[in-house]
């Protein structure tokens, strides 16, 4: 046998009973001991929650006029950049102003460029001032 061991028979007995012999489930509290409460009156609280509004997920999203001037002016933008639209303003233009608005080869002069981005915020302008934005709903 081995001498580290402690046999059974050897340890101390303790000879005091304990005081509370009752298993842990019945030291629990049952439903039956609780003592209810006597009825007991809640005062009224006016309570009010703001309603939640519907949101209509049918409407179409709603541009800025601010937005639809930026679309127009985009629009414009592409549209002067082109070659062939570029030419022929630019042709108008020197018929109209003379020929220093193009370089003997046939490419803009910086005057001719003013004249140009001139043409181009007039139309701009007249696009605006006339076409009324507010009226025209985008499907975005």
């Amino acid at each position: 046998m081995d001498m580290n061991t402690t046999n059974i028979n050897e340890l101390p007995i303790d000879n005091n009973p304990p005081e509370n012999r009752d298993l842990p489930e019945q030291q629990l509290n049952s439903s039956l001991s609780h003592m209810l409460d006597p009825v007991r009156v809640n005062e009224e609280r006016h309570v009010r929650f703001q309603e939640v509004k519907p949101i209509n997920k049918s409407s179409n999203f709603e541009l800025k006029e601010s937005h639809k001037v930026i679309i127009l002016a985009t629009i414009l933008f592409l549209l002067f950049s082109d070659v062939k639209v570029k030419n022929y303003i630019m042709d108008i233009l020197e018929v109209i102003f003379g020929k220093f608005l193009k370089t003997p080869n046939g490419t803009t002069t910086k005057t001719g460029l003013v004249f140009y981005s001139v043409v181009f915020s007039t139309i701009l302008f007249l696009f605006i001032s006339i076409i009324d934005l507010s009226s025209y709903r985008f499907a975005f």
